[in-house]
């Protein structure tokens, strides 16, 4: 006979903020989001809803309240995967306009992207103090980027395990936050399209572990210094981490001049040598894996200059794929 043992798969984690105040005969929307192995299924577990507000199983809290009052209750995430994500929330519904009830506060778009992402920092930094993540709009059709902090100032705030590399533990973990997608519907987004900037609290080299990638492999990225942040551009979800070390503004190696790149990342479509300088005539310094996203920051003719963990070098351009200003 033969046995195969599968992965339960994970447990379903509720993403989304609190659901917002009201106002009584004015409509209401909130979307509760949750990461996890799909589907993933919502309802009202304990408590009361607003009248006139309904809770679907994909998450949408609709309607139009008809009753003032404060309503508390609980709303559970389930996709069979134990344990199950809880949510508690007290939604104030109130008039406006009689002098005695002031309308609620309208939450702006920062409010929202706080909120959606409790443990990641907007730009603005007003969240969490470890990370800031400047999200261009676009970077993702129909959903929107999260963060999830992993180590807060060398203090491991979920399982070491999570980080996959024995390697980068070994280096001196500083900050650790798992970047990822969502889309509306609650399914993985792991591609951008477009860059988005990851600033990390703090002082060392910068690692991203690509998640388009398997296995995935930490590739140490050049970095702009901004007051107490160190900061990196990253193209896909991933694995951002700041580990012991001298941070480099830029990564280069002896052996050419070629042009300097902003904003390219190179795949490997197979074993490469990562060779001193940019010919077929240089020493070879090591071998880079099959499949590996590199961050190139430097082109000559084709050769790409990259960092392969903490190892700069050059390899040859025909054996990549390219990807945002990689040069010609």
């Amino acid at each position: 006979f033969s046995i195969a043992i599968g992965s339960a798969g994970a447990n379903p984690v509720i993403m989304s903020g609190l659901p917002p105040n009201g106002v009584k005969g004015t409509a209401y929307s909130h979307t509760y989001i949750a990461s996890g192995t799909t589907p993933i299924t919502f309802s009202l577990t304990s408590g009361t809803l607003p009248p006139g507000l309904t809770l679907s199983s994909a998450g949408l809290l609709s309607g139009t309240p008809t009753t003032t009052g404060t309503f508390t209750g609980v709303v559970t995430a389930t996709n069979g995967v134990a344990p199950d994500a809880t949510q508690p929330f007290s939604i104030q519904i109130t008039t406006s306009g009689d002098g005695t009830d002031p309308a609620p506060y309208v939450p702006t778009a920062a409010d929202h992207a706080r909120a959606q992402a409790p443990l990641c920092a907007d730009a603005s930094g007003k969240t969490s103090m470890i990370i800031r993540v400047d999200v261009p709009p676009g970077a993702i059709t129909g959903g929107s980027v999260f963060c999830r902090v992993l180590a807060q100032d060398g203090e491991f705030k979920a399982n070491a395990a999570e980080i996959g590399e024995q390697a980068v533990l070994d280096m001196g973990v500083i900050q650790a936050v798992d970047v990822f997608g969502l889309m509306h519907n609650g399914s993985p987004e792991l591609r951008f399209n477009l860059p988005i900037k990851v600033c990390l609290q703090g002082s060392g080299r910068f690692l991203y572990l690509d998640a388009t990638t398997s296995p995935r492999a930490a590739n140490q990225l050049p970095v702009s210094l901004e007051g107490e942040y160190t900061c990196a551009t990253v193209f896909n979800a991933g694995l951002v981490v700041l580990v012991s070390g001298t941070p480099e503004a830029g990564i280069t190696a002896p052996g050419g001049v070629g042009t300097s790149l902003n904003e390219c990342m190179v795949t490997t479509n197979h074993i490469m040598n990562l060779r001193v300088g940019p010919n077929a005539n240089s020493e070879v310094i090591m071998l880079v894996p099959y499949n590996v996203t590199l961050t190139a920051v430097q082109r000559d003719g084709e050769w790409f200059n990259v960092d392969y963990l903490g190892t700069a070098g050059w390899i040859n351009a025909a054996y990549v794929k390219p990807q945002g200003l990689c040069g010609s």
